[in-house]
């Protein structure tokens, strides 16, 4: 599957971190923590975003951002106006947030602030965000209780977030024992660039298409090049995906939704990168049913690829047999998904329906809130306290005894909790979310489909571009 421009993510909501950080007293803070200055603090290192991954980020953010926190980044309560290129520095904002403040009340001497005041009291919860997440934390105990019972098969698991960019392995494109293999792959230059001007001759009139329209010359252009591969096409037809997926292969029905958005909304360039992406899929589907054909591995249970496919597989390599280097691609696909390596893939696959791109997005909004709810109690106490006499500021006794000021006073409190709170929230669910993507793109048929896909959209990209 690709998902719906995390192709492959944070919330922009998110005010410039170095004004989060300066919240607290700033003396009482250098004193405290020396290296928390924005020159001190190192620069967060930023992922490669492209222009797919971008119109799926401001899309989502669109729809989960809560009204304040679109307001505080743009100014405008109902749009977020964030660039493609504006969307890279998005992700560094959330990566560096996790360096970006922690409370404290020194003002109030005599409030207990033990339990916000303390950085470490976040930073035992959760670990940096910005640094690298080993896969060890991938454990199935890390997640909470999330019912996968219907998506607990191998096949019945989609992909569930877009695409990241990787290179295509040079053993996918050589095969000296079956050249048909090195020239028909999907996955081979020459044959992205042949998709790539096939899509190229209608791009001018592309935008005047319907859906139906548009899947029909996808159809076209993939008959024509699985005929060529000698692989049975899959069936491209318009569905309602949901999840903010893109496009999806099932191989027990050997077909590839779209959906209307995909079709409707997205570029040219976004969507044949969707079409190539599930197509190298059925690709790789195939070249699992042609190594369980030469190897004589049973198949996969309950018609996960469908007998006919099977059965076409087992004619393809007892007329031609599978070369060395395509054998140890379509094991490593086979392993990953019904193999030894297919528990490993179902948890990955439950990690990531768990740590969401909309659920990272309503963190970052809730501890925007809770910043801005931080910022007017602050303001509302430090006003009143401004319109009293010099003898209430020099007297604890006069400031106990109004009510007024107890109450704003509480407020603040409230408000430091808060904030500390959601930070901490937010920097275990980006975590959670950066372990979740790095796993899933490392399964070897994601990685795959992921380069061959992207390496589309990238070539139709530069194309649009320079139109």
């Amino acid at each position: 599957m690709r998902a719906a421009p995390v192709n492959h993510a944070a919330s922009a909501q998110v005010v410039n971190p170095v004004q989060t950080s300066q919240i607290t007293d700033a003396a009482a803070t250098q004193a405290a923590h020396p290296d928390n200055s924005a020159a001190a603090r190192p620069s967060s290192p930023r992922r490669q975003v492209s222009a797919r991954d971008a119109n799926m980020f401001r899309r989502l953010v669109n729809e989960y951002l809560t009204k304040e926190g679109k307001r505080a980044k743009t100014g405008h309560p109902n749009q977020l106006f964030i660039s493609p290129r504006e969307m890279e520095r998005l992700i560094a904002e959330i990566s560096i947030l996790v360096q970006s403040c922690h409370i404290t009340d020194a003002e109030v001497p005599d409030v207990d602030m033990e339990s916000v005041s303390d950085s470490t009291e976040i930073d035992h919860h959760v670990a940096q965000m910005s640094s690298p997440v080993p896969s060890s934390r991938l454990t199935d105990a890390e997640v909470p209780d999330v019912d996968m019972e219907s998506v607990s098969d191998s096949t019945e698991i989609d992909h569930q977030v877009a695409q990241m960019s990787s290179p295509v392995p040079s053993s996918r494109l050589t095969d000296a024992v079956a050249p048909d293999v090195r020239i028909t792959s999907l996955a081979h230059p020459e044959v992205i660039d042949a998709f790539v001007a096939q899509m190229k001759a209608v791009e001018a009139d592309w935008g005047k298409k319907s859906p139906a329209q548009k899947i029909e010359h996808l159809q076209n252009v993939i008959n024509a090049q699985f005929e060529a591969a000698r692989v049975p096409a899959p069936s491209i037809s318009l569905m309602d995906l949901g999840g903010g997926r893109n496009g999806e292969f099932d191989s027990k029905t050997w077909s590839m939704g779209m959906t209307e958005e995909t079709l409707g909304k997205r570029s040219m360039a976004e969507t044949a990168g969707t079409v190539y992406h599930e197509s190298r899929h059925a690709q790789q589907f195939f070249m699992i049913a042609k190594y369980i054909g030469q190897e004589g591995i049973a198949p996969p249970h309950s018609d996960q690829i469908p007998k006919p496919i099977l059965k076409q597989a087992k004619e393809a390599v007892d007329k031609c047999a599978m070369g060395t280097d395509e054998i140890a691609e379509a094991k490593s696909y086979h392993t990953s998904v019904y193999g030894a390596d297919r528990e490993k893939r179902n948890a990955t696959l439950r990690k990531l329906a768990h740590y969401t791109f909309p659920r990272l997005c309503q963190t970052s909004a809730d501890f925007s809130k809770a910043r801005l709810t931080y910022e007017e109690a602050v303001a509302t106490l430090e006003t009143y306290k401004g319109e009293q006499s010099p003898q209430f500021h020099d007297s604890k006794e006069l400031r106990e005894k109004d009510p007024t000021y107890l109450a704003h006073l509480a407020n603040k409190r409230a408000a430091i909790k808060e904030f500390n709170r959601t930070l901490a929230v937010n920097k275990a669910e980006k975590v959670g979310f950066d372990a979740a993507q790095k796993a899933y793109h490392a399964l070897p048929e994601e990685a795959d489909a992921f380069a061959v896909g992207d390496a589309v959209t990238a070539k139709l990209e530069v194309g649009e571009k320079s139109t």
